[in-house]
């Protein structure tokens, strides 16, 4: 491969009748703020100087010529990004020209405003050719298919919609060089504000340099692509995967498989944005019983998806059109959202998701939960309940490191991938680990230091999900239990779903009482002075008396573990460290499978 490199600055390569595309393989604009503010510094350093040149990296192109020799096509391998944003910032200068010739007949310098307009459009935005005495306007750049038609509705200042994060960071991009010029012309009149676009344009012309490599075979633009970046650099895992697989894809027998391909990628994007890569991990560690490694994500996904890299055209159809379908599962898991449509369960049950990913955050059940979804809903209920009650037990009260549970979950992916899952032996292995490292005696010594927290920042959501676990199953627990954790299921109000975030923690002795009673302030915090409250009653109680909240919590709240306040007539420590003993007694028998 042939590579003719060549130093020019900005103004001389678009001087010549040079036209770059973004290859359709690239991702989307990705500059952020960071890297916007730093071009912007580098920008005034020059200005301020006079006198510096800037370097700014190179630009890789597979060029060809059209007939004639006069057009140049360069397939922009690497550079687009900021390519790309310095033709946003020219577009930024004639914007701020036009805004300085509103009143055309009333400036003495219409003419030169309109002229350094054309000089501008002609040099950055298109170029003039004639084809058979007609005049034809060419576009100097033009980015992937996801997001040209947006760039060039920025550039011509046309409102457009956003549909994707590329789009949000073109038109951050636009804002951030609007601001650069407005803040370079500021307070200035007619003619020291002409002379500051006129040395913004010379910096760009004359003092932002880069190095022109070219190669004259466009076969060879991705390979180049693969070499530049084959250390990831300045690229994430999807983009990677997004260009090796197009590459495959891009087969001249199977022309209708490349724009399917290309298609999904810009989906994904579309739906996903910086979620994507996450969503992938999840499905591969789904598909293939392995952990994500952050450092070779590229290569698991192309060894273990795509056939070690030699998938066939149709293969990458095939896999893409079922990672399409999966992450949109895994999206909806994530949220905490039913995967399943038509759902023959209650809501309660189908809450039981929200509880387990949203409220006790165990995101790292997720790629099993994908796996799960290809087993009937029950089944999948079902594992949504042992690993609700499972994480909460080993992880959140016991303070267990997950990496063993998470080993258990990619073998059951494995499984169930093989057709040789059965929810009983997954409960067996999760119970190995309990027995271990979670057991009664643990379980029992962790609650009894459970404490409210009154911090701003506080978590309490484990003693408020250890209350309502309790709430869900009492009448279960106090009718002694029969038939183990099925009579458990059997005995749930499904009619009633309390909500995690509506209900409220309540302290039984308050924290702010009228009379402190200083053996009860040791214990403020306790798991026994805590209580859940239905919304409508939390403010209605406050700060009141036992004697008083008493009634309420009887007779007007829902809440059946309230209702046992009947056999605490009169709170005390006593009272207090008995109903402490009472729910750690009940939740040994609740949370377990």
């Amino acid at each position: 491969m042939k590579v003719n490199p060549d130093y020019k600055s900005i103004g001389d390569l678009f001087r010549d009748a040079n036209v770059f595309h973004v290859p359709k393989y690239q991702r989307g604009y990705a500059w952020k703020k960071e890297q916007l503010d730093d071009f912007v510094d580098d920008l005034t350093t020059i200005m301020d100087d006079g006198n510096t040149e800037h370097f700014f990296g190179s630009l890789v192109c597979a060029q060809t010529e059209t007939i004639g020799g006069h057009e140049k096509v360069n397939q922009l391998v690497d550079g687009q990004q900021r390519l790309t944003t310095f033709v946003i910032l020219a577009s930024r200068i004639i914007l701020k020209y036009e805004q300085l010739n509103k009143n055309k007949d009333e400036n003495e310098h219409s003419d030169y405003i309109v002229e350094k307009i054309k000089e501008l459009k002609e040099r950055y935005i298109y170029y003039k050719k004639s084809v058979n005495k007609k005049t034809e306007y060419v576009r100097r750049l033009t980015l992937s298919r996801r997001d040209d038609e947006y760039f060039y509705a920025m550039i011509k200042n046309q409102n457009i919609e956003t549909e994707r994060d590329s789009h949000s960071r073109i038109c951050l991009a636009a804002k951030t060089l609007c601001e650069f010029v407005d803040i370079c012309t500021k307070d200035k009149n007619l003619d020291e504000a002409l002379d500051t676009l006129d040395v913004i344009e010379k910096t760009i012309n004359e003092s932002c340099n880069v190095i022109h490599m070219v190669t004259s075979q466009i076969s060879d633009a991705y390979k180049l692509f693969q070499v530049i970046n084959d250390r990831g650099e300045n690229l994430n895992h999807t983009d990677l995967l997004r260009a090796k697989t197009l590459g495959i894809a891009d087969d001249k027998s199977n022309s209708y498989i490349f724009p399917k391909v290309e298609r999904i990628w810009d989906d994904l994007d579309k739906q996903f944005g910086g979620e994507l890569e996450k969503l992938l991990g999840y499905y591969f560690s789904s598909f293939t019983g392995d952990k994500v490694k952050s450092s070779s994500f590229y290569d698991q996904c192309m060894d273990k998806i795509f056939n070690g890299g030699k998938a066939t055209p149709e293969l990458i159809v095939e896999k893409m059109t079922l990672i399409n379908d999966e992450l949109i599962k895994a999206m909806k898991i994530s949220r905490g959202e039913w995967p399943y449509e038509d759902s023959k369960l209650t809501a309660w049950q189908r809450y039981r998701l929200t509880i387990l990913i949203l409220n006790l955050k165990h995101t790292h059940s997720i790629p099993l939960l994908l796996s799960a979804t290809h087993l009937d809903e029950n089944k999948f209920y079902e594992m949504v309940r042992v690993l609700e009650i499972f994480f909460f037990r080993y992880k959140h009260i016991c303070k267990n490191k997950i990496d063993l549970a998470t080993t258990r979950y990619l073998n059951a992916c494995n499984d169930i991938a093989n057709d040789k899952f059965s929810v009983q032996q997954f409960k067996v292995k999760l119970r190995e680990l309990i027995t271990k490292s979670a057991t009664d005696e643990q379980f029992t010594n962790y609650l009894k230091q459970l404490e409210y927290s009154n911090s701003k920042t506080g978590d309490n959501r484990g003693m408020k999900y250890l209350l309502l676990g309790i709430e869900d199953s009492w009448r279960w627990y106090k009718n002694g239990m029969r038939e183990g954790a099925a009579g458990r299921e059997k005995n749930i109000n499904y009619a009633m779903v309390c909500e995690f975030s509506t209900m409220t923690l309540e302290h039984v002795y308050p924290q702010n009482p009228e009379h402190k009673d200083m053996d009860l302030e040791q214990d403020l915090n306790k798991l026994g002075n805590i209580t859940l409250l239905d919304p409508r009653l939390n403010s209605a109680l406050g700060n009141i008396e036992y004697k008083e909240k008493l009634n309420y919590l009887i007779k007007d709240s829902k809440i059946l573990i309230n209702h046992e306040f009947e056999n605490y007539p009169v709170w005390n420590r006593d009272s207090l460290s008995l109903r402490n003993s009472v729910l750690i007694e009940a939740s040994k028998s609740i949370f377990i499978f």
